[in-house]
Protein backbone atom coordinates (compact mmCIF):
# COMPACT_ATOMS: atom_id res chain seq x y z
CA UNK A 1 0.00 0.00 0.00
CA UNK A 2 2.54 2.54 0.73
CA UNK A 3 3.99 2.04 -2.79
CA UNK A 4 1.15 3.09 -4.21
CA UNK A 5 0.70 5.62 -2.52
CA UNK A 6 4.07 6.87 -3.09
CA UNK A 7 2.88 6.31 -6.91
CA UNK A 8 -0.10 8.84 -6.20
CA UNK A 9 2.06 11.37 -4.89
CA UNK A 10 4.55 10.67 -7.80
CA UNK A 11 1.71 11.53 -10.13
CA UNK A 12 -0.19 14.75 -8.70
CA UNK A 13 3.03 17.10 -8.01
CA UNK A 14 3.23 19.87 -10.51
CA UNK A 15 6.80 18.86 -11.35
CA UNK A 16 5.95 15.35 -12.23
CA UNK A 17 8.40 13.10 -13.69
CA UNK A 18 7.88 9.50 -15.08
CA UNK A 19 11.01 7.75 -16.55
CA UNK A 20 10.43 4.34 -18.67
CA UNK A 21 12.51 2.38 -20.88
CA UNK A 22 10.85 -0.93 -22.90
CA UNK A 23 12.29 -3.10 -25.73
CA UNK A 24 11.49 -2.76 -28.72
CA UNK A 25 10.57 -5.49 -31.43
CA UNK A 26 10.32 -5.67 -34.87
CA UNK A 27 7.03 -3.62 -36.36
CA UNK A 28 5.39 -0.50 -35.17
CA UNK A 29 4.56 0.98 -31.60
CA UNK A 30 2.03 3.57 -32.71
CA UNK A 31 -1.13 2.98 -31.06
CA UNK A 32 -2.46 2.50 -27.39
CA UNK A 33 -1.32 -0.29 -24.97
CA UNK A 34 -3.66 -0.93 -22.30
CA UNK A 35 -2.21 -2.57 -19.10
CA UNK A 36 -0.82 -2.33 -15.29
CA UNK A 37 2.07 -2.16 -12.88
CA UNK A 38 1.43 -5.02 -10.19
CA UNK A 39 3.41 -4.14 -7.12
CA UNK A 40 2.53 -6.63 -3.86
CA UNK A 41 -0.37 -8.15 -5.87
CA UNK A 42 -2.08 -5.17 -6.58
CA UNK A 43 -2.38 -3.38 -9.76
CA UNK A 44 -3.00 0.09 -10.50
CA UNK A 45 -4.29 0.10 -14.38
CA UNK A 46 -2.58 2.22 -16.89
CA UNK A 47 -2.40 2.58 -21.00
CA UNK A 48 0.29 4.45 -23.32
CA UNK A 49 -0.16 6.01 -26.01
CA UNK A 50 2.83 5.69 -29.11
CA UNK A 51 2.31 8.32 -31.86
CA UNK A 52 5.45 8.36 -34.81
CA UNK A 53 8.08 6.48 -35.81
CA UNK A 54 11.27 5.70 -34.84
CA UNK A 55 12.61 8.97 -36.15
CA UNK A 56 10.25 10.77 -34.44
CA UNK A 57 8.74 8.69 -31.64
CA UNK A 58 6.40 10.18 -28.97
CA UNK A 59 4.38 8.67 -26.03
CA UNK A 60 1.98 9.42 -23.44
CA UNK A 61 0.07 7.95 -20.61
CA UNK A 62 -3.00 7.68 -18.63
CA UNK A 63 -3.74 6.67 -15.26
CA UNK A 64 -7.47 6.75 -15.18
CA UNK A 65 -7.52 5.66 -11.02
CA UNK A 66 -5.97 8.61 -10.31
CA UNK A 67 -7.47 11.36 -12.97
CA UNK A 68 -4.36 11.24 -15.27
CA UNK A 69 -5.09 11.68 -19.21
CA UNK A 70 -2.80 12.16 -21.82
CA UNK A 71 0.42 13.40 -19.80
CA UNK A 72 3.63 13.19 -22.06
CA UNK A 73 6.69 11.31 -22.22
CA UNK A 74 9.61 12.94 -23.96
CA UNK A 75 13.08 12.32 -24.59
CA UNK A 76 12.77 9.23 -26.23
CA UNK A 77 15.93 7.22 -27.67
CA UNK A 78 16.12 4.36 -29.05
CA UNK A 79 18.92 2.25 -29.17
CA UNK A 80 18.77 -0.67 -31.00
CA UNK A 81 15.75 -2.64 -29.89
CA UNK A 82 15.34 -0.57 -26.85
CA UNK A 83 13.79 2.85 -26.44
CA UNK A 84 14.13 4.77 -23.06
CA UNK A 85 11.37 7.71 -22.23
CA UNK A 86 12.13 10.39 -19.33
CA UNK A 87 10.85 13.69 -17.91
CA UNK A 88 12.51 15.31 -15.07
CA UNK A 89 11.22 15.30 -11.81
CA UNK A 90 11.65 14.97 -7.82
CA UNK A 91 10.38 11.10 -8.59
CA UNK A 92 11.39 8.95 -10.82
CA UNK A 93 9.82 5.39 -11.94
CA UNK A 94 11.00 3.01 -14.50
CA UNK A 95 9.74 0.56 -16.73
CA UNK A 96 11.98 -2.13 -18.08
CA UNK A 97 10.53 -4.76 -20.36
CA UNK A 98 10.26 -6.43 -23.79
CA UNK A 99 7.91 -6.60 -26.42
CA UNK A 100 6.31 -10.20 -27.31
CA UNK A 101 4.00 -9.77 -30.49
CA UNK A 102 1.25 -7.83 -29.03
CA UNK A 103 2.33 -7.25 -25.32
CA UNK A 104 5.01 -5.85 -23.68
CA UNK A 105 6.03 -7.37 -20.23
CA UNK A 106 8.76 -6.42 -17.91
CA UNK A 107 9.73 -4.64 -14.44
CA UNK A 108 8.65 -1.55 -12.71
CA UNK A 109 11.13 0.73 -10.21
CA UNK A 110 10.74 3.18 -8.18
CA UNK A 111 12.96 3.91 -5.85
CA UNK A 112 13.26 1.33 -3.19
CA UNK A 113 9.74 -0.60 -4.03
CA UNK A 114 10.11 -2.55 -7.04
CA UNK A 115 6.89 -4.83 -8.67
CA UNK A 116 6.16 -6.25 -12.52
CA UNK A 117 3.96 -4.59 -14.94
CA UNK A 118 2.40 -5.75 -18.65
CA UNK A 119 1.28 -3.65 -21.68
CA UNK A 120 -1.54 -5.21 -24.36
CA UNK A 121 -1.55 -3.50 -27.54
CA UNK A 122 -5.54 -2.13 -28.62
CA UNK A 123 -6.55 -2.53 -31.63
CA UNK A 124 -9.17 -0.62 -33.18
CA UNK A 125 -12.14 -2.57 -35.12
CA UNK A 126 -15.74 -2.03 -36.93
CA UNK A 127 -17.78 0.74 -36.14
CA UNK A 128 -15.25 2.09 -33.08
CA UNK A 129 -12.78 2.98 -35.87
CA UNK A 130 -15.43 4.36 -38.37
CA UNK A 131 -16.30 6.51 -35.74
CA UNK A 132 -12.90 7.71 -34.71
CA UNK A 133 -12.56 8.73 -38.84
CA UNK A 134 -15.39 10.08 -39.10
CA UNK A 135 -14.77 12.74 -35.69
CA UNK A 136 -11.13 13.62 -37.05
CA UNK A 137 -12.47 14.82 -39.76
CA UNK A 138 -13.89 17.89 -38.24
CA UNK A 139 -10.14 18.68 -36.73
CA UNK A 140 -6.96 18.97 -38.02
CA UNK A 141 -3.43 18.03 -35.54
CA UNK A 142 -1.35 20.83 -35.87
CA UNK A 143 1.93 22.18 -35.10
CA UNK A 144 4.38 25.21 -34.49
CA UNK A 145 7.87 25.16 -34.27
CA UNK A 146 9.47 27.83 -31.76
CA UNK A 147 13.63 28.13 -31.33
CA UNK A 148 14.05 25.20 -28.67
CA UNK A 149 11.27 22.62 -30.07
CA UNK A 150 7.93 22.03 -31.41
CA UNK A 151 4.30 23.10 -30.06
CA UNK A 152 1.09 20.82 -30.60
CA UNK A 153 -2.12 22.06 -30.83
CA UNK A 154 -5.82 21.33 -32.51
CA UNK A 155 -7.62 23.33 -34.91
CA UNK A 156 -11.17 22.94 -34.80
CA UNK A 157 -13.01 23.65 -38.12
CA UNK A 158 -16.41 24.92 -37.96
CA UNK A 159 -19.68 22.19 -38.36
CA UNK A 160 -20.29 20.92 -42.30
CA UNK A 161 -23.05 23.85 -42.93
CA UNK A 162 -20.26 26.72 -42.90
CA UNK A 163 -17.55 24.99 -44.85
CA UNK A 164 -17.87 26.79 -48.07
CA UNK A 165 -14.77 27.29 -49.99
CA UNK A 166 -15.80 31.01 -51.34
CA UNK A 167 -16.03 32.17 -47.60
CA UNK A 168 -13.49 32.85 -44.53
CA UNK A 169 -14.65 32.18 -40.93
CA UNK A 170 -13.46 34.03 -37.93
CA UNK A 171 -10.65 31.56 -35.87
CA UNK A 172 -9.75 31.86 -32.42
CA UNK A 173 -6.78 30.92 -30.30
CA UNK A 174 -7.21 29.47 -27.25
CA UNK A 175 -4.60 29.53 -24.56
CA UNK A 176 -5.45 27.86 -21.35
CA UNK A 177 -4.41 28.50 -18.04
CA UNK A 178 -1.43 27.79 -15.18
CA UNK A 179 0.22 25.05 -14.35
CA UNK A 180 0.17 21.60 -15.98
CA UNK A 181 -3.17 22.20 -18.15
CA UNK A 182 -3.20 21.06 -21.26
CA UNK A 183 -5.46 22.20 -24.79
CA UNK A 184 -8.88 20.80 -23.58
CA UNK A 185 -8.60 22.28 -20.25
CA UNK A 186 -7.50 18.87 -18.19
CA UNK A 187 -4.75 19.18 -15.71
CA UNK A 188 -3.20 15.69 -14.12
CA UNK A 189 -3.70 17.94 -10.72
CA UNK A 190 -7.61 18.40 -10.50
CA UNK A 191 -8.69 16.16 -13.41
CA UNK A 192 -10.18 15.72 -16.78
CA UNK A 193 -13.23 18.25 -17.38
CA UNK A 194 -12.50 18.93 -21.43
CA UNK A 195 -13.74 22.65 -20.67
CA UNK A 196 -11.96 23.97 -23.49
CA UNK A 197 -12.25 21.08 -26.23
CA UNK A 198 -16.13 21.78 -25.31
CA UNK A 199 -15.61 25.52 -25.65
CA UNK A 200 -13.82 24.99 -29.00
CA UNK A 201 -16.66 22.57 -30.33
CA UNK A 202 -19.66 24.82 -28.93
CA UNK A 203 -17.87 27.56 -31.06
CA UNK A 204 -17.40 25.59 -34.63
CA UNK A 205 -21.27 24.48 -34.19
CA UNK A 206 -21.44 28.87 -34.61
CA UNK A 207 -19.27 28.62 -37.55
CA UNK A 208 -16.03 29.85 -35.79
CA UNK A 209 -12.75 28.00 -35.99
CA UNK A 210 -10.31 27.95 -33.07
CA UNK A 211 -6.91 26.70 -32.55
CA UNK A 212 -5.84 25.32 -28.86
CA UNK A 213 -2.45 23.94 -28.00
CA UNK A 214 -0.17 22.40 -25.04
CA UNK A 215 1.54 25.02 -23.96
CA UNK A 216 5.18 24.43 -23.81
CA UNK A 217 6.47 21.62 -20.77
CA UNK A 218 2.48 20.76 -20.53
CA UNK A 219 0.82 17.37 -22.64
CA UNK A 220 2.58 16.42 -25.88
CA UNK A 221 4.03 19.92 -25.97
CA UNK A 222 6.41 18.78 -23.10
CA UNK A 223 9.25 17.95 -25.42
CA UNK A 224 10.69 20.87 -25.60
CA UNK A 225 13.53 21.21 -23.32
CA UNK A 226 13.26 24.24 -21.62
CA UNK A 227 14.21 23.57 -18.24
CA UNK A 228 12.37 25.31 -15.08
CA UNK A 229 15.59 27.62 -14.32
CA UNK A 230 15.48 28.67 -18.07
CA UNK A 231 11.76 29.29 -18.46
CA UNK A 232 10.57 33.37 -18.52
CA UNK A 233 6.74 34.30 -18.42
CA UNK A 234 8.03 35.76 -22.23
CA UNK A 235 8.39 32.18 -23.58
CA UNK A 236 4.51 31.56 -22.88
CA UNK A 237 3.67 35.22 -24.79
CA UNK A 238 6.38 34.43 -27.60
CA UNK A 239 4.74 30.85 -28.40
CA UNK A 240 1.13 32.76 -28.44
CA UNK A 241 2.37 35.32 -30.83
CA UNK A 242 4.12 32.60 -32.81
CA UNK A 243 0.13 30.75 -32.80
CA UNK A 244 -1.22 33.87 -33.50
CA UNK A 245 0.91 34.42 -36.71
CA UNK A 246 0.68 31.06 -38.27
CA UNK A 247 -3.47 31.39 -38.20
CA UNK A 248 -2.70 35.19 -39.80
CA UNK A 249 -1.58 33.16 -42.87
CA UNK A 250 -4.32 30.82 -42.98
CA UNK A 251 -6.02 31.96 -46.22
CA UNK A 252 -9.43 29.85 -44.55
CA UNK A 253 -9.58 32.49 -42.06
CA UNK A 254 -10.59 36.08 -42.07
CA UNK A 255 -10.23 37.79 -38.06
CA UNK A 256 -8.18 36.68 -35.86
CA UNK A 257 -9.09 36.71 -32.39
CA UNK A 258 -7.49 35.61 -28.83
CA UNK A 259 -9.44 33.81 -25.78
CA UNK A 260 -7.00 33.46 -22.49
CA UNK A 261 -8.52 31.52 -19.88
CA UNK A 262 -7.37 32.58 -15.97
CA UNK A 263 -3.35 33.04 -16.68
CA UNK A 264 -3.80 32.45 -20.25
CA UNK A 265 -5.69 35.92 -20.20
CA UNK A 266 -2.60 37.92 -19.56
CA UNK A 267 -0.35 35.95 -21.98
CA UNK A 268 -3.34 36.33 -24.53
CA UNK A 269 -3.60 40.47 -23.70
CA UNK A 270 0.17 40.56 -24.37
CA UNK A 271 0.01 38.68 -27.56
CA UNK A 272 -2.87 40.39 -28.79
CA UNK A 273 -0.93 43.68 -28.94
CA UNK A 274 2.00 42.02 -30.28
CA UNK A 275 1.10 40.21 -33.16
CA UNK A 276 -2.00 43.10 -34.15
CA UNK A 277 -4.87 40.65 -33.79
CA UNK A 278 -8.31 41.80 -34.18
CA UNK A 279 -9.67 41.24 -30.60
CA UNK A 280 -9.26 39.67 -26.91
CA UNK A 281 -12.04 37.95 -24.89
CA UNK A 282 -10.53 37.42 -21.05
CA UNK A 283 -12.25 34.35 -19.41
CA UNK A 284 -11.63 34.22 -15.46
CA UNK A 285 -8.60 36.62 -16.03
CA UNK A 286 -7.16 37.69 -12.60
CA UNK A 287 -7.22 41.63 -12.58
CA UNK A 288 -4.10 42.43 -10.26
CA UNK A 289 -0.42 41.22 -10.86
CA UNK A 290 1.30 37.78 -9.07
CA UNK A 291 3.34 39.37 -6.58
CA UNK A 292 -0.25 41.12 -5.20
CA UNK A 293 -2.17 37.81 -5.70
CA UNK A 294 0.62 36.20 -3.52
CA UNK A 295 0.48 38.68 -1.02
CA UNK A 296 -3.09 38.22 -0.54
CA UNK A 297 -2.76 34.02 -0.51
CA UNK A 298 0.09 34.26 1.62
CA UNK A 299 -1.19 36.63 4.24
CA UNK A 300 -4.65 34.17 4.63
CA UNK A 301 -2.36 31.36 4.66
CA UNK A 302 0.55 31.57 6.85
CA UNK A 303 1.36 33.32 10.11
CA UNK A 304 4.47 33.70 12.36
CA UNK A 305 7.97 33.16 10.93
CA UNK A 306 6.84 31.49 7.86
CA UNK A 307 4.83 33.93 6.84
CA UNK A 308 7.71 36.52 7.57
CA UNK A 309 9.77 34.36 5.51
CA UNK A 310 7.46 34.02 2.67
CA UNK A 311 6.95 38.31 2.32
CA UNK A 312 10.94 38.68 2.27
CA UNK A 313 11.32 36.24 -0.30
CA UNK A 314 8.41 38.17 -1.93
CA UNK A 315 9.68 41.85 -1.72
CA UNK A 316 13.57 40.79 -3.25
CA UNK A 317 11.88 38.88 -6.08
CA UNK A 318 9.43 42.45 -6.80
CA UNK A 319 12.81 43.86 -6.71
CA UNK A 320 14.51 41.61 -9.08
CA UNK A 321 16.42 40.00 -7.03
CA UNK A 322 16.40 35.95 -6.72
CA UNK A 323 17.02 34.46 -3.08
CA UNK A 324 19.25 31.04 -2.08
CA UNK A 325 18.25 30.17 0.81
CA UNK A 326 14.52 29.01 1.27
CA UNK A 327 12.69 27.52 3.81
CA UNK A 328 11.97 24.18 2.52
CA UNK A 329 8.17 24.29 4.13
CA UNK A 330 8.50 27.51 0.95
CA UNK A 331 9.96 25.48 -1.69
CA UNK A 332 6.65 24.54 -4.01
CA UNK A 333 6.28 28.05 -4.83
CA UNK A 334 9.49 30.06 -4.02
CA UNK A 335 12.12 27.47 -4.92
CA UNK A 336 15.35 28.89 -6.53
CA UNK A 337 14.84 27.04 -10.16
CA UNK A 338 11.30 28.84 -10.04
CA UNK A 339 12.42 32.12 -9.23
CA UNK A 340 13.43 33.47 -12.26
CA UNK A 341 10.13 32.71 -13.65
CA UNK A 342 8.18 34.56 -10.64
CA UNK A 343 10.28 37.76 -11.58
CA UNK A 344 9.73 37.67 -15.48
CA UNK A 345 5.92 37.18 -14.47
CA UNK A 346 5.84 39.62 -11.78
CA UNK A 347 6.60 41.92 -14.33
CA UNK A 348 3.43 42.55 -15.93
CA UNK A 349 0.41 43.75 -14.53
CA UNK A 350 -3.14 42.90 -16.38
CA UNK A 351 -4.73 45.85 -15.54
CA UNK A 352 -2.14 48.38 -17.54
CA UNK A 353 -1.84 45.80 -20.03
CA UNK A 354 -5.25 45.57 -20.93
CA UNK A 355 -5.52 49.36 -21.36
CA UNK A 356 -3.16 48.96 -24.18
CA UNK A 357 -5.09 47.30 -26.25
CA UNK A 358 -7.28 48.71 -28.83
CA UNK A 359 -8.95 46.27 -30.30
CA UNK A 360 -12.57 44.74 -29.42
CA UNK A 361 -12.55 43.58 -25.63
CA UNK A 362 -14.79 40.80 -23.96
CA UNK A 363 -14.04 40.40 -20.61
CA UNK A 364 -16.28 37.12 -19.05
CA UNK A 365 -16.59 36.12 -15.37
CA UNK A 366 -18.28 33.39 -13.52
CA UNK A 367 -20.18 34.26 -10.20
CA UNK A 368 -19.23 30.37 -8.82
CA UNK A 369 -15.28 31.26 -9.63
CA UNK A 370 -13.12 30.22 -6.71
CA UNK A 371 -9.69 31.27 -8.17
CA UNK A 372 -10.91 34.51 -9.66
CA UNK A 373 -13.45 37.02 -8.39
CA UNK A 374 -15.72 39.60 -10.01
CA UNK A 375 -13.64 42.37 -8.75
CA UNK A 376 -11.06 41.14 -11.05
CA UNK A 377 -13.29 41.12 -13.97
CA UNK A 378 -14.28 45.03 -12.96
CA UNK A 379 -10.58 45.88 -12.44
CA UNK A 380 -9.96 45.01 -16.45
CA UNK A 381 -12.93 46.72 -17.26
CA UNK A 382 -11.92 50.04 -15.23
CA UNK A 383 -8.38 49.50 -17.07
CA UNK A 384 -10.00 49.69 -20.44
CA UNK A 385 -13.66 51.69 -20.49
CA UNK A 386 -14.54 49.99 -23.93
CA UNK A 387 -14.11 46.70 -22.97
CA UNK A 388 -18.00 44.71 -22.84
CA UNK A 389 -17.44 42.85 -19.39
CA UNK A 390 -20.90 39.93 -19.50
CA UNK A 391 -21.18 38.26 -15.53
CA UNK A 392 -22.59 34.39 -15.76
CA UNK A 393 -24.67 33.77 -13.23
CA UNK A 394 -23.48 30.25 -11.93
CA UNK A 395 -20.16 29.77 -14.02
CA UNK A 396 -17.46 27.98 -12.29
CA UNK A 397 -13.77 28.35 -13.16
CA UNK A 398 -13.71 25.24 -15.35
CA UNK A 399 -16.49 26.77 -17.28
CA UNK A 400 -19.31 24.93 -15.68
CA UNK A 401 -22.79 25.60 -13.60
CA UNK A 402 -22.59 24.44 -10.30
CA UNK A 403 -24.50 25.51 -7.21
CA UNK A 404 -23.19 27.62 -3.98
CA UNK A 405 -21.68 24.59 -3.04
CA UNK A 406 -18.10 24.38 -2.30
CA UNK A 407 -17.74 20.45 -2.68
CA UNK A 408 -19.80 20.32 -6.20
CA UNK A 409 -17.64 23.65 -7.59
CA UNK A 410 -14.29 21.42 -6.90
CA UNK A 411 -16.11 18.12 -8.35
CA UNK A 412 -16.72 20.20 -11.78
CA UNK A 413 -12.93 20.39 -11.73
CA UNK A 414 -13.01 16.21 -13.38
CA UNK A 415 -16.40 15.85 -14.44
CA UNK A 416 -15.65 15.65 -18.53
CA UNK A 417 -19.19 14.77 -19.24
CA UNK A 418 -20.96 17.98 -17.69
CA UNK A 419 -21.84 20.35 -20.34
CA UNK A 420 -20.64 24.32 -20.41
CA UNK A 421 -22.58 27.11 -18.71
CA UNK A 422 -25.39 27.68 -21.50
CA UNK A 423 -24.56 31.20 -22.05
CA UNK A 424 -20.85 31.20 -22.49
CA UNK A 425 -20.78 29.96 -25.98
CA UNK A 426 -23.67 32.91 -26.96
CA UNK A 427 -21.86 35.58 -25.55
CA UNK A 428 -18.49 34.77 -27.34
CA UNK A 429 -20.20 34.12 -30.81
CA UNK A 430 -22.25 37.25 -30.63
CA UNK A 431 -19.25 39.41 -29.94
CA UNK A 432 -17.34 37.86 -32.58
CA UNK A 433 -19.90 38.30 -35.29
Amino acid sequence: MKVFLTLKLMIIVVCLVLVSGIVLGEGSLSGKWEGAIVVDGQELGITIHFKGDVDDLRASIDIPLQGVKNYSLQNIKMEGKKIYMELPSQVTGKFSGKLQGEQITGEYNQGMASGDFYLQKKVNQGVAKEEQSEKELTVEEVSLEVDDGVLYGTLQLPADEYLLESKKHPVVLIIAGSGPTDRNGNSIISGENNSLKMLAEGLAEGGIASLRYDKRMIAESSGINTSELKLRFNDFINDAVGWINKLQQDKRFSDVYVIGHSQGSLIGMVAVRQSNADGFISIAGPGNNIAQILERQLSSSLSGELKQESFRILNSLKSGETVADVNPKLNSLFRPAIQPFLISYMKYDPSIEIGKLSVPVLIIQGTRDLQVSIEDAQRLKEANNTAELVIIEGMNHVLKEVSADPAENIAAYSKSDLPLVDDLVKVINEFIK
